[in-house]
């Protein structure tokens, strides 16, 4: 029986009337990119293959919508076609029997979707498949459309005034202060101040050789004379010499004369040698002694050794001088670096405030543009997705799969003997000799007849 049955049902499927099959293709771009809402300017993207995957998977799951369905069930007066039903039974059966005359195939490689509508009416299929596309298309514009700008607009006005507090702020500390550009100034500073340390350390050294030096100097000075002999001349005593001998000549002139009238042992002649004796011995002490020239001048070498210590000196006070300058400065820098430092945290709060609401101030201007641009493709209608392939007029029916007619009728058969198979080998009861010995196993030796058991 279960075979006979199985034929009257693939004759059935055999002479049932083939239905008219519209065909419709979209294909899915990447012409138009979402407006993503996040706090990154740059949001990450995609690769392209993976956004065409979670595109195509979305736009699958839209096509495939309960509620796009009914609604083209409705537009369509598919409903109208189960009579005897209430209106929300009659509908739940016209989307059932949508869905299932409805075949949705994704081609992914050439991200395409095919959609096939199948119908007793050519008109029927391809009016179904053309109200199915329109819908499809404004709930597609609906789902990827957010209205975004005024939300964008209203965050970028608020940080805009925001900012403008803050740039206020961040202008009267910098007055207050005295601070133009804090970094540079610090590194100036810094600069300067690590400068005239390190010209102080020179100073001082310099300083320091100065005062050895003028230690040694003023050493060597004390044993240096201020003058020094130049020239020194003998020079006998030439007027006394000749003045004596005159003297003598005169006194011997004389005696000669008196010895012409005296005599040597007179009183006279005596007294004349007395004073030649006398004369002659002045002449010899004025010929042994001489007068001594001395020519003399200042030291050459004190006097370059004085001028070392002035020099010295001077070195040792420009120094001194170069080193207390130094010293105001560094206690300058220092000052100007603390109160720069002292400043540093509430200037780089202020910094960092006018930062943050400028970069959001602007991530929300670009992103009203965006919507702005994004609201203008919805009015124009300019999707990602667009019909490849009108939904054709059937102008021959569907062909009919017999191949697949003929498998499952020799698939119905086989389970119908594997049914047989196993329902003969579960029975309790054994009617044949061979069916016993099957069973048990063991060889029947006899047989009785029903009536004599």
């Amino acid at each position: 029986m279960g075979w006979l049955a199985l034929s009257a049902l693939l004759a059935v499927y055999l002479l049932r009337p083939r239905p008219f099959e519209s065909e419709m293709v979209l294909v899915l771009k990447r012409d138009r990119a979402e407006t993503l809402i996040t706090s990154q300017a740059a949001p990450n993207v995609l690769p392209y293959s993976v956004a065409m995957e979670n595109l195509l998977a979305g736009e699958l799951e839209l096509l495939s919508s309960r509620d796009l369905h009914q609604e083209v069930v409705l537009n369509r007066g598919l409903d109208k076609d189960a009579p005897g039903k209430t209106p929300s039974e009659r509908l739940e059966a016209s989307i059932l029997k949508f869905r299932t005359d409805l075949q949705v195939v994704p081609l992914v490689k050439a991200n395409m979707i095919r959609l096939r509508y199948s119908a007793h009416d050519p008109g029927v299929a391809a009016g179904v498949l053309q109200e199915l596309c329109r819908a499809y298309m404004e709930r597609h514009l609906q789902v990827h459309s957010r209205d975004g700008a005024p939300f964008f607009a209203a965050q970028a006005a608020d940080y805009a005034k925001r900012l403008h507090k803050e740039k206020v702020a961040l202008s009267a500390f910098l007055r207050r202060h005295d601070v133009v550009l804090l970094g540079q100034q610090k590194d100036l500073n810094l600069r300067r101040l690590l400068e005239a340390e390190t010209a102080l350390r020179q100073s001082e050294l310099a300083e320091s050789e100065q005062n050895q030096r003028i230690q040694e100097l003023e050493k060597t000075l004390a044993g240096l004379d201020r003058r020094i002999s130049t020239q020194v001349r003998r020079i006998p005593n030439q007027y006394s010499t000749e003045r004596l001998n005159t003297m003598l000549v005169e006194l011997e002139n004389r005696r000669t004369e008196l010895l012409e009238k005296f005599r040597p042992e007179d009183r006279l002649i005596r007294q004349i040698d007395t004073q030649i004796a006398g004369t002659r011995k002045a002449l010899e002490a004025s010929q042994s002694n001489h007068n001594t020239e001395e020519a003399s001048d200042a030291n050459p070498l004190r006097l370059s050794f004085e001028a070392d210590l002035i020099r010295a000196r001077t070195d040792r006070s420009a120094a001194s001088t170069r080193s207390r300058v130094l010293r105001e400065q560094i206690a300058g820098y220092r000052a100007g670096l603390d109160k720069l430092e002292a400043v540093t945290e509430e200037h780089d709060r202020l910094t960092r405030n006018v930062q943050e609401l400028e970069s959001s101030y602007l991530l929300f201007s670009k992103k009203t543009e965006e919507a702005r641009l994004e609201r203008a493709l919805d009015t124009q209608k300019f999707a990602n997705v667009a019909v490849a392939q009108a939904p054709t007029l059937p102008a021959s029916r569907k062909p009919r799969p017999y191949a697949a007619g003929l498998g499952a009728y020799v698939l119905g058969l086989a389970a119908l003997a594997m049914f047989a198979t196993v329902t003969g080998k579960a029975r309790r009861y054994v009617y044949t000799p061979s069916g016993l010995e099957r069973l048990t196993g063991l060889p029947v030796l006899a047989t009785l007849p029903e009536g004599g058991r």
